[in-house]
């Protein structure tokens, strides 16, 4: 049985379930957040799951289900705990660790996370198995007739340095005057958005929410570059998702996304200066990739990242844990 995530890691979700089998379980609507949720999911998901092993794609699983599968994606509540609320860090924390002691399999979907889970877990890395993240071939479509860039943030925590990339759009706006921005998320958080970095939505700066997967390829794909410069990653996913669509990356020197680099992509070594940020950016408008560039990118993500690949792993997880 497959526990699936309401809000973030649906697209973790969704990628591997097409290469799944088995019965997709989710609480009732009241149950899926919060409090609530995490008391249904620690009471009754074992309840519902008896007699089968159960996959946990998203960071948590029910302490009581030991025949089961726990895909926990980076240590950010260990290495980045200043993106959350501190209740929730230190939950999450004790939460990860004792589903270790309690024996539960875990999986992670990158080499890097892989290594940061066996320290903070003080285990072998060769113990935790990696599922990675994937990425969907389709078909490239045209760039923008003008310089557009793509800020894929998500949650829009504070890790996503959402601030940086708008005041480095600023610079670039002021030379290139037709250029725009799109940030993939919901602004307003209170910990993101203070003094000089709060920022409106006018012509050259957009911020959608609610995308499904089809209009956000179409979106990333039609970009000069997207704008990826994280403080913190497990893995990169809007990285290699903007590569399967031929589009280039400017992207933080943290070393997860070092481990997910295409040869086009722009690194920004220090990513909390806009002005490098923003040389970046305007690097990207200078030198726009060729055709072949675009299509050799896409394909080498295409095989680097597969869904079914990781599919596989978890389906042999399983089996060993229904043993």
């Amino acid at each position: 049985m497959i526990w699936k995530p309401f809000g973030g890691m649906t697209t973790y979700f969704n990628g591997v379930m097409a290469h799944l089998g088995g019965t997709v379980i989710a609480p009732p609507r009241r149950f899926a957040l919060g409090t609530a949720g995490h008391a249904w999911e620690q009471s009754r998901l074992p309840l519902h799951t008896r007699g089968h092993a159960l996959l946990s794609t998203a960071n948590t699983g029910p302490l009581a289900k030991r025949d089961q599968v726990v895909v926990i994606h980076d240590t950010s509540v260990f290495d980045y705990p200043q993106g959350f609320s501190r209740r929730f860090a230190v939950q999450q924390r004790l939460l990860t660790r004792a589903l270790h002691r309690r024996g539960i399999r875990i999986v992670t979907s990158s080499e890097y996370s892989r290594l940061r889970l066996a320290h903070h877990l003080g285990l072998p890395a060769e113990r935790i198995p990696v599922a990675s993240c994937g990425v969907d071939v389709t078909t490239l479509r045209a760039k923008s007739e003008i310089p557009t860039f793509v800020c894929v943030a998500g949650d829009m925590s504070v890790r996503k340095n959402v601030g940086t990339v708008l005041r480095a759009f600023q610079q670039v706006h002021r030379a290139n005057p037709d250029a725009t921005l799109t940030i993939v998320g919901e602004p307003g958080s209170a910990r993101i958005w203070s003094g000089d970095e709060r920022h409106q939505e006018n012509t050259f700066v957009h911020f959608v929410a609610g995308l499904d997967d089809a209009a956000l390829r179409d979106l990333v794909g039609s970009a000069w570059a997207s704008v990826f410069v994280s403080h913190y990653e497990g893995f990169g996913l809007p990285a290699v998702e903007a590569q399967a669509a031929g589009t280039r990356c400017v992207l933080s020197g943290i070393d997860p996304l070092r481990l997910i680099k295409a040869d086009e992509d722009i690194v920004v070594e220090d990513r909390g200066n806009s002005e490098a940020v923003a040389a970046a950016m305007t690097e990207a408008i200078r030198s726009p990739l060729t055709a072949s560039q675009r299509e050799c990118m896409s394909r080498r993500a295409a095989q680097s990242w597969s869904w079914k690949q990781s599919a596989e792993v978890l389906i042999e997880q399983l089996r060993d844990v229904a043993q």
